[in-house]
């Protein structure tokens, strides 16, 4: 049986960044995993740019996060996240959130992609709010 998106998303990626255990994130990342920013500028094309990505934010936790939301899609997940930590991210303004919707394929992420706002976010998997 396949796992869900949420099941890979919230018991393990979130947990093991919790955890900050990157072998854990490693392992729930297809080798070909692409993460698209909120601008072009902003892209990791493989696992090994994702887990760079993702190790920095680890270094940034100190920031915290006030309020995280998950909603389930299907194949999909989306991840709403608040905090201080969310109004700049690689030169790109943003308002003290973002979204991030993942796609799973046979319990392994194979995209992420950030949006600066959850309704754009929830538009893009097909949840009107």
């Amino acid at each position: 049986m396949s796992e869900r998106a949420m099941e890979v998303v919230l018991a393990n990626y979130i947990d093991a960044i919790r955890r900050q255990d990157i072998e854990a994130v490693k392992e729930r990342m297809d080798p070909d995993v692409v993460h698209r920013g909120v601008a072009d500028h902003l892209l990791c094309s493989d696992r090994d740019e994702v887990l760079d990505n993702v190790r920095h934010r680890m270094d940034r936790r100190d920031a915290g996060i006030t309020r995280l939301e998950l909603t389930d899609a299907g194949d999909k997940a989306l991840l709403y996240v608040e905090g201080p930590e969310f109004r700049e991210i690689g030169g790109e303004a943003l308002d003290g959130n973002l979204s991030v919707v993942f796609t799973v394929r046979d319990g392994k992420i194979v995209e992420m992609q950030d949006y600066r706002s959850r309704q754009e976010a929830l538009s893009s998997v097909g949840i009107s709010s």
